[in-house]
């Protein structure tokens, strides 16, 4: 050989192909290939992105903190768990780097984003490419593909372009059969779609082998900033940490995320506290949950001027419903199993579930 080679596994990669952006005589674009937000970005981002513009002299924060936060606050999680990358793409890239390699092996479905395969390749992973089931992933077809050699497992939940998604049930199934030695990346780009649902968290909470990714370029509308962000265990968040950049986020996309997040969250907190309550309780509910409910919905239903009349016997429904907050917060916990973050605010509001009196436990 007269020329350098590179490591093994790397030209049999084809190089990615990106959707056209263009159409000839056509202004604005909608890129369904992309799945961008024919919205566009925000104005809270838009706003952040001129005020970074005046420091663009100065580098980025290292260690993400700000957005870390706001993400954290966002979607009730602890900030030292989540790490920020260059799109979830990115962090895609630092887990094979960290857990695949020669001889190991990476399994993604049929349908899976394209960037599992061509990461673990570039880490010179042996790939294992399960079919699905109609377009569903198949639990049992990857239980059955896994080998003592088996390193990472790659779910997009929901998928694309399926536009399918795993239960709970069948993720808790994966999880408990898969060996305690193989990472579960639960890809959540698509989570923010499916209301009521946290992507996985729960899942990453309770295990010390799965992985949550998401990212804000889908429905926060900021694709062109590439802003991804992943939750998991600590252990596994500190190694990541070892092989990221220190300034692989910019500071305006970091400006922009972090802005985004907090506007998102003072939308949800007004939002919850203002919509008219829903039935919250699902069949496996204990039989003493139903009055309960009934009362404590009673005492946060807004109160019109022509049902004035009723605000003496609201003020004791309330009354009453601070002292049954107590047993609120045990029915809570037995649904969404997350005793450690249970309130949100004296009211009760979920941490787990979004909002505890605004919709029904998606467990």
């Amino acid at each position: 050989m007269t020329q350098p080679q590179p490591q093994p596994g790397i030209l049999d990669i084809q190089l990615y192909v990106g959707g056209k952006s263009s159409v000839q005589g056509v202004r604005d674009i909608l890129k369904l290939s992309s799945n961008e937000n024919p919205n566009g970005p925000p104005a809270s981002a838009q706003q952040a992105l001129a005020e970074a513009a005046s420091t663009l002299h100065r580098y980025p924060s290292s260690d993400h903190s700000g957005l870390r936060a706001a993400l954290a606050e966002l979607h009730g999680l602890e900030a030292q768990r989540i790490i920020c990358g260059c799109g979830s793409d990115e962090l895609i890239s630092f887990l094979c780097q960290a857990y695949a390699g020669p001889e190991v092996e990476v399994i993604h479905t049929e349908h899976g984003f394209l960037m599992y395969r061509l990461y673990a390749m570039a880490a010179g992973a042996r790939l294992v490419c399960v079919p699905e089931a109609e377009r569903h992933v198949d639990v049992e077809a990857i239980l059955s593909a896994i080998t003592p050699r088996t390193g990472m497992i790659f779910i997009a939940n929901p998928g694309n372009p399926t536009g399918t998604k795993i239960s709970d049930e069948d993720l808790a199934e994966l999880i408990a059969k898969t060996p305690k030695t193989v990472v579960i990346v639960l890809d959540g780009a698509y989570a923010d779609y499916v209301e009521g649902w946290d992507g996985g968290a729960r899942f990453v909470e309770a295990h010390d082998n799965v992985v949550m990714l998401r990212t804000l370029s889908k429905m926060y509308g900021l694709g062109g900033l590439r802003v991804g962000w992943g939750y998991g265990p600590q252990h596994i968040i500190d190694v990541l940490n070892r092989v990221r950049g220190p300034f692989n986020i910019s500071a305006p996309a970091l400006a922009a995320g972090e802005a985004r997040c907090v506007i998102m969250t003072s939308s949800f907190n007004i939002g919850r506290k203002t919509m008219r309550p829903a039935p919250i309780w699902p069949r496996s509910s204990p039989r003493w949950a139903s009055p309960l409910t009934r009362l404590m919905r009673i005492s946060f239903w807004p109160v019109s001027p022509a049902k004035s009349r009723r605000k003496p016997a609201m003020t004791i429904c309330k009354a009453w419903a601070f002292l049954c907050a107590g047993w609120a917060a045990m029915a809570c916990r037995s649904v969404c199993a997350s005793p450690c973050r249970i309130w949100r605010d004296v009211r009760g509001w979920c941490r787990r579930c979004g909002a505890f009196w605004r919709k029904p436990h998606e467990l």
